[in-house]
């Protein structure tokens, strides 16, 4: 399938209504692969993408870095070391996400739209930098409803502009601002920057008790617990910081 696919052109990625539709649409169309689905996980393997076409979410998700922590806060990040970053955007708010526009987007991490990183720009370390984690369980709202937000259009969707900085949604993709499966606590759909179409700050989130299972840039796997300090979880998510990580 990899070999029929289509990368050369607009919208080939989003494989609801338009572009893609036409394009690689019909290749992955009701597929289900392994490798995008953790076997624990309670969401759908398949759903509407857009347009009534059904395809598969990824229950793995990107990390394209994390939210700095306040000047002054204790061995925080400070004055954006690791990169600039950016506020802002059109879509997508509504009653059960009404702050998904009060999102930040960090390019510190390894996997980001519109940009290659080499492992050479992994600075901290590739075994001290994550580049991909899960999105495999329900967020909550404040009523306790089980709302999936861990993508909207599907597994191949990428971004749906060349703009890295306000206005473009970066699909598949996350930039850390919480702690791990707090998404998950009733109310967590209210949280800044979190929404199903598609929230930059939805963060990572698992069915795993206790934590989520992510990959580090050197290809080794581990679990991290909901209750790793936070301005660690965001050191790990930056590959550039040059600060040292606490244990995770």
């Amino acid at each position: 399938m990899y070999n029929q696919l289509t990368f050369n052109g607009p919208s080939y990625g989003y494989t609801g209504a338009g572009t893609g539709n036409t394009v690689n649409g019909p290749l992955v169309r009701g597929k289900k692969f392994d490798f995008l689905a953790c076997p624990s996980s309670p969401i759908e393997k398949l759903k509407d993408t857009g347009g009534g076409i059904v395809t598969q979410t990824a229950e793995y998700v990107g990390i394209s870095g994390a939210v700095d922590d306040p000047v002054g806060t204790p061995n925080g990040f400070l004055n954006n070391l690791s990169t600039p970053q950016f506020a802002g955007g059109t879509c997508c708010a509504n009653a059960n996400f009404p702050n998904i526009l009060n999102h930040i987007h960090a390019r510190g991490g390894v996997l980001l739209v519109i940009k290659t990183i080499n492992f050479r720009d992994i600075t901290d370390g590739t075994s001290n930098t994550m580049a991909v984690s899960e999105q495999s369980a329900f967020a909550k709202s404040p009523a306790g409803q089980e709302i999936q937000i861990n993508n909207n259009h599907g597994w191949m969707m990428g971004t749906d502009g060349n703009n890295v900085t306000h206005g473009a949604r970066h699909f598949n993709l996350t930039t850390i601002r919480y702690s791990p499966n707090a998404v998950s606590e009733i109310g967590g759909t209210q949280l800044n920057g979190v929404g199903n179409n598609d929230g930059y700050n939805n963060g990572i989130f698992s069915s795993h008790e206790g934590g989520v299972q992510c990959a580090l840039s050197d290809g080794s796997a581990r679990f991290v617990s909901e209750n790793v300090d936070l301005s660690t979880l965001k050191r790990v998510a930056t590959r550039n910081d040059g600060q040292v990580v606490g244990e995770f």
